[in-house]
């Protein structure tokens, strides 16, 4: 079945006082009730380096930095309801717990590894990630993968997990069956010690950017290559490792976290190692609004196979807090789930010491924060946090994603517009982004098609505007007529989302 989408924009020009142009605009568009997506897996981050932090915190500063991320009953809080775990490579840290015993390691970025030799565990390894894991899943969190940046640094070819000093293949083909047994080894006594439930595991990020290279001083995280061969060869023995370890059913694979839509086509189309997978992922770096990158992403979509029938995007960030950065994660995150059709949208880390790359700020005055320190940390929602919010509390695990004016459209995206509805509350939620830097538009949205809809339908919005000084602020309620429809202003450079309830979706 398909989504019939109606849309039309009539533009206008109005003279505003004091001889200032005041620009604004008509939108209209008709949503039908067929799927895009049938169920939305929710919204997640990565655990990793924040994890390591944060897990050491003091109770009431490690509460209140879990709150704002998980809690689903204490405002703000963005309900996250994936976690991803990484599976740590480097040797392990110093007494204190915090300083890298690879000196090139910044603070947080190793992950010490459970194997420090070939007949050597320690399952006393990574307390502080797996302490942020096992509350997360008390807090909600219903789905965990597993992740790798790097192999046990013993098993590469460099002996670091910081790459190959020439940026290619780094774990050594002796080990391929070894780090197979590492990361199943590590799977099954994650989920049986410690109740930490993975459902999937990734081995490879970023595997082709061949920028993981041990010689470059700036090289200062867990990062490693496997050419297209590599991953190839390594997937049907690594599947082989969770099935010895009992874990047939209930552990997939997922490949490959590339960096951008346009190196996961290169997987793709080569064919590499997804006959094995359950799961697609693919990071959202390189992003853009432009006709090309929704072509990427329209086309990725296209070359997922049949076989893999959930999709990922595993990774992003870097958005920033200004209003432009803020507006840009949000239109990405629409062209994600409308072209891209991914199931789930994972930002990388939630808490970072640079302002550009986190949600939470360490503390409130934070222009560069130089650091993650446990004696002044007072943790922050961001402006970012806030736009993140407009989705992440309203488009619910479980939601199916209806079509809206731009979920076909490869044309750069101005008014971009993602519809859903939570069968389990009858919620239509619809969030849209005006991305102008000037023009406001009167959005008129059309839902005669849904049952349900109507002049007595309750209706509230959210808005996040960082020029308006709007953070996920509770704005005048839609008022709706007996055609089952609505208008809305949508400001320049805002993220408004609307919630009717009682509404009814016959798919």
């Amino acid at each position: 079945m398909h989504i019939s989408v109606i849309a039309k924009v009539v533009g206008s020009i109005a003279l505003a006082s004091h001889g200032v142009v005041a620009v604004s605009s008509t939108d209209y568009t008709q949503v039908m009730p067929i799927a895009l997506t049938r169920s939305f897996e929710g919204w997640g981050t990565s655990l990793g380096w924040w994890a390591q932090f944060a897990g050491r915190l003091s109770t009431c500063k490690h509460q209140a930095l879990m709150d704002l991320i998980f809690s689903r009953t204490k405002y703000p809080s963005l309900g996250l309801n994936i976690i991803r775990y990484n599976i740590g490579g480097s040797p392990p840290t110093a007494a204190d717990g915090t300083t890298p015993a690879d000196p090139l390691l910044t603070q947080h970025k190793g992950v010490a590894a459970f194997q420090t030799s070939p007949n050597v565990w320690n399952w006393n390894a990574d307390m502080s990630q797996r302490r942020i894991a096992i509350q997360a899943q008390q807090m909600g969190v219903n789905i965990v993968e597993a992740f790798s940046n790097s192999p046990p640094w013993w098993m590469t070819i460099s002996g670091t997990s910081r790459g190959n000093y020439n940026g290619g293949d780094n774990l050594a083909s002796a080990n391929f069956n070894n780090f197979a047994k590492y990361l199943a080894i590590v799977v099954k006594t994650l989920r049986d010690k410690d109740g930490i439930n993975i459902t999937s595991i990734e081995p490879f990020n970023e595997p082709n950017v061949m920028w993981w290279q041990a010689s470059r001083t700036n090289s200062q995280q867990e990062g490693c290559t496997y050419l297209p061969r590599t991953q190839a060869s390594f997937i049907p023995i690594l599947r082989s490792a969770i099935d010895s370890s009992g874990l047939t059913g209930k552990v997939g694979l997922t490949t490959a976290d590339e960096y951008a839509y346009n190196w996961s086509l290169f997987n793709l189309n080569g064919g590499t190692g997804y006959g094995e997978s359950a799961k697609a992922n693919v990071h959202g770096y390189g992003y853009s609004t432009d006709q090309s990158w929704s072509l990427t992403r329209q086309q990725w979509r296209a070359a997922v196979p049949k076989s893999v029938t959930r999709t990922w995007m595993s990774e992003c960030g870097g958005f920033g807090q200004t209003s432009s950065g803020i507006i840009g994660m949000a239109s990405n995150i629409i062209l994600d789930i409308n072209i891209a059709r991914v199931n789930a949208w994972v930002f990388w880390q939630v808490l970072d010491d640079n302002p550009d790359w986190t949600l939470v700020l360490p503390r409130a005055t934070c222009p560069k924060c130089g650091g993650l320190d446990p004696n002044t940390f007072d943790p922050v929602p961001s402006n970012g946090f806030y736009g993140f919010m407009q989705f992440s509390n309203h488009i619910r695990p479980g939601s199916v994603i209806l079509s809206s004016s731009r979920s076909s459209d490869l044309d750069p995206c101005i008014i971009c517009v993602v519809v859903s509805w939570n069968p389990a509350k009858s919620v239509l939620t619809i969030v849209a982004v005006n991305s102008d830097p000037a023009i406001n538009y009167m959005h008129t949205f059309d839902l005669s098609k849904l049952a349900g809809v109507s002049s007595n339908t309750p209706m509230l919005a959210y808005r996040t505007a960082v020029g308006q000084n709007e953070l996920h602020k509770q704005v005048a309620n839609p008022v709706g007529t007996s055609k089952g429809t609505f208008s809305y202003s949508l400001p320049s450079m805002s993220i408004t989302t609307f919630l009717l309830s009682g509404v009814t979706v016959k798919l």
